[in-house]
């Protein structure tokens, strides 16, 4: 089962988790595959900077583990990282024409556009 499925949380069963973007790269000192996902939970955004070969053997806990395992290791969504992410999805969108794509590069721009209205008031 991969990581991100066609439901958007592929491996994933945490309920009320919304995958709104996911990115990985290789790290070249390492050779380690990095991964970044951006989601949803609970009305509030989060990410998570992990392994590939970690979060599949996340998609393989049971529902409960998985659930504590990203309670533990999210982290709130920032600014910098959503404005990380959107440049890369829109990299991507530049190349690939797909609609997961171009819903997650409007998702990021929506949450950025929060950001800064949040600083105006």
């Amino acid at each position: 089962m991969g990581i991100i499925g066609e439901n958007g949380a592929g491996g994933f069963l945490v309920d009320g988790m919304r995958i709104i973007s996911y990115s990985d790269t290789w790290e070249h000192h390492t050779i380690v595959r990095k991964c970044n996902i951006i989601f949803e939970l609970d009305n509030n955004y989060y990410y998570i900077i992990e392994t590939m070969d970690k979060l599949v053997e996340i998609c393989s806990m049971p529902n409960t583990l998985q659930k504590e395992w990203f309670k533990y290791n999210k982290k709130v969504l920032t600014e910098r990282f959503a404005k990380s992410e959107f440049e890369k999805q829109q990299d991507i969108s530049r190349i690939t024409k797909s609609e997961k794509i171009q819903e997650s590069v409007s998702e990021l721009k929506a949450i950025l556009r929060n950001f800064n209205i949040d600083k105006i008031i």
